[in-house]
């Protein structure tokens, strides 16, 4: 006798059970009326589907469970029909009682590497978590966000290099990148890829559409007609509709990864996907964290990288506080990136220029769970275009002050507020 045999022999004790337990297999799997059936039948079938893993909570079989109740005496003819427990966290089947597999576990694996000054791969940002990319506004980390994506699908390197003049590299495994945009309309979306992807003549290559076509996947939500849902919140106080949109997400984005998976799902601006609490509330902006991580379990182990906004830093504080709004978002972030320009000053006026006079960004790791913190690789960010940084950018470290007119090679020197003149330094030791 097998298990699920001895179970149903355990639920019910008939004298004709070896008998009605062959009905029950026989009709387990058909869309079988349960009037056409006596009670033992109807309880030995309903018992046997429940066993063997089949929904027990199917309309029919629901129905009949309440009726049969009722006719019984044990629940009143109109009682609330049951519903199934959703999964859990705190499922027994999330114990991990097997620790075989510890020898031969594997780190986390990256989707973006760095090789260090000797030319050694290090894990930049992680594949497959939560991760934070934030900067004040208007310095590009929509425009960054995507340059990683463009990479992804292209599984090309950055423009993004570091110290040592060592780009910032893709580790696509399909090169499919969904881009949730909150507050783009879909005319936006276009004029943003066209001016990430147009060449030197100004114009974008046809050729690199179509290579493009169906991985670099933008989706505007910014919503203008009217009677339509425009709220995007997937997290609040109440639910709202929240689980709905949630779930809707999900299909889509499944949709989107087919067969081949995602590597990337942007979420731009995290603000619009919060609730209304979610910046001043931890426990509302932990069950935002949460929700998103789940986004991780489509096919294809996807980052979600959220883009978020954060206030300027003060200059005695941990960079990791540059994350705007409740201490919770960084905290169930497993990766922070803070995009910020090189030397700035308490104005905002002055900033590290290339020789032709364009500002420089720098993006640097403020929390890493996986891999090194506080690794910098820096770009020019010109007219919405980000383009490589020039290897003496790459080293520069700070505008100095001085009187003296002797200018540091290759850097541009500019006025400062009290008349003297700003130079470059030459040196960028802490990234070493």
């Amino acid at each position: 006798m097998n298990e699920s045999d001895q179970r149903l022999r355990e639920a019910f004790d008939i004298p004709t059970y070896d008998h009605l337990v062959s009905i029950a297999k026989t009709l387990v799997n058909d869309d079988v009326e349960f009037k056409q059936l006596n009670r033992d039948e109807q309880n030995i079938v309903y018992e046997a589907r429940r066993v063997i893993g089949k929904d027990p909570y199917d309309q029919w079989q629901e129905g009949f469970k309440v009726d049969y109740a009722a006719e019984m005496g044990d629940l009143p003819p109109k009682s609330k029909k049951a519903t199934p427990r959703p999964p859990s966290p705190f499922d027994p089947e999330n114990l991990m009682m097997d620790l075989s597999g510890v020898a031969s576990a594997q780190p986390t694996p990256a989707l973006f590497t760095l090789n260090d000054n000797k030319g050694n791969s290090e894990l930049f940002m992680p594949r497959g978590k939560v991760c934070v990319l934030a900067s004040e506004g208007g310095l590009g980390k929509s425009l960054l966000a995507l340059h990683f994506g463009v990479s992804l699908a292209r599984n090309q390197p950055t423009v993004l290099k570091s110290y040592f003049s060592e780009p910032l590299k893709p580790k696509p495994t399909s090169g499919k990148v969904v881009l949730l945009y909150a507050e783009e309309d879909p005319e936006t979306c276009l004029f943003r890829l066209q001016r990430q992807l147009e060449g030197v003549s100004g114009r974008v290559d046809p050729n690199l559409i179509n290579e493009l076509e169906g991985r670099l996947i933008p989706m505007p939500l910014c919503i203008t007609k009217r009677g339509v849902d425009a709220n995007l919140a997937l997290s609040g106080r109440d639910d709202n509709g929240v689980n709905e949109r949630f779930e809707r997400l999900y299909q889509t984005l499944e949709y989107a990864a087919g067969d081949d998976g995602l590597d990337l799902i942007v979420v731009d601006p995290l603000a619009q996907f919060g609730g209304p609490d979610f910046e001043v509330d931890n426990g509302e902006a932990s069950r935002l964290m949460r929700t998103l991580q789940q986004l991780t379990g489509i096919k294809g182990n996807p980052t979600v990288l959220v883009v978020h906004h954060s206030p300027k830093a003060s200059s005695n504080s941990k960079i990791v506080h540059s994350i705007r709004g409740a201490s919770a978002i960084k905290d169930n972030a497993r990766w922070a990136g803070i995009l910020r320009r090189v030397a700035e000053t308490k104005t905002g006026e002055n900033y590290l220029k290339d020789r032709q006079g364009r500002g420089v960004i720098e993006l640097v790791i403020a929390k890493s769970n996986y891999g090194p913190a506080f690794r910098k690789v820096r770009c020019i960010s010109h007219e919405s275009k980000l383009t490589a940084a020039e290897e003496y950018i790459l080293k520069a470290d700070a505008i100095i002050e001085s009187n003296s007119d002797e200018n540091v090679p290759g850097t541009q020197p500019t006025e400062s507020s009290n008349g003297s003149t700003n130079r470059y330094a030459s040196s960028w030791g802490n990234n070493r």
